[in-house]
């Protein structure tokens, strides 16, 4: 059963002091899951004591640095800690297979302990599929055009949606209905003019009527957003938490 998320970035790749690239950790009762791994990840695991050798599957939404980055790191620091054994699963978009061969030869040529022939690689498209005794479904957000999102569930039928970055479109919506926590981008203030591929506040709001999560969790916020009065407008709110770097959610 899923007792736990860990947000341990909230950030984007525009540099914010105490705001990590995107990172999320499910602990289950016998497994640890990652959804995506940007730059700081690896030390925000550290530094709430996991050690990351026990991390088994990881989820990634889509290839942009700030989500990604840290997996190489990761890859090799397990190969070190293992000896050149260790086993780890990656799920994320078509492509992520020839990104990760490709990274040895543009990035890693000359670093031993980056194997990707070990990994297992499943690429993912729009659809179910489990993970251990977790069962996830993904579709596509918008943001890039094989972007994905997930909604995990257990046996019991707790759920946590996590949208990647994304835009506001009925597929979200779709997989964030009634979970209990919905883990929600929103990148820009309404203020924000060209978000790109982005949610901006009002997206946000829209997504919470339509698809009435029991927790909205809201993360991956650059500096206008920050800069922005919402945080204090909607404090008292109970149900919706902006998050902040290695905060914790029991699952009830």
């Amino acid at each position: 059963m899923i007792k736990k998320l860990t947000v341990l970035g909230t950030g984007t790749i525009v540099p914010v002091s105490g705001r990590t690239c995107a990172g999320y950790l499910l602990e289950t009762d016998s497994d640890l899951v990652l959804l995506d791994c940007g730059p700081g990840v690896l030390h925000a695991l550290a530094d709430i004591n996991i050690d990351y050798t026990h991390l088994h599957h990881i989820l990634i939404t889509h290839f942009h640095w700030d989500h990604v980055s840290d997996l190489f790191a990761l890859i090799i620091s397990m190969n070190i800690r293992s000896g050149g054994k260790s086993q780890l699963h990656i799920s994320g978009p078509v492509g992520i297979r020839d990104m990760l061969h490709q990274a040895k030869k543009y990035l890693f040529q000359h670093q031993d302990d980056y194997i990707p022939e070990q990994l297992q690689i499943t690429e993912v498209t729009p659809g179910s599929f489990t993970v251990n005794d977790l069962s996830v479904e993904t579709d596509l957000t918008g943001h890039t055009d094989r972007s994905l999102c997930y909604r995990i569930s257990d046996d019991s039928g707790k759920t946590i949606f996590y949208s990647g970055d994304t835009v506001y479109n009925d597929r979200i919506v779709r997989l964030g209905h009634r979970a209990d926590i919905a883990v929600i981008e929103c990148s820009h203030s309404e203020h924000y003019a060209h978000p790109e591929g982005h949610m901006r506040w009002p997206d946000v709001q829209k997504f919470d009527r339509e698809a009435q999560p029991e927790h909205l969790v809201v993360t991956h916020f650059y500096e206008d957003f920050l800069a922005d009065t919402i945080m204090d407008q909607y404090a008292e709110d109970s149900h919706i938490t902006f998050a902040h770097d290695k905060q914790e959610f029991l699952i009830k």
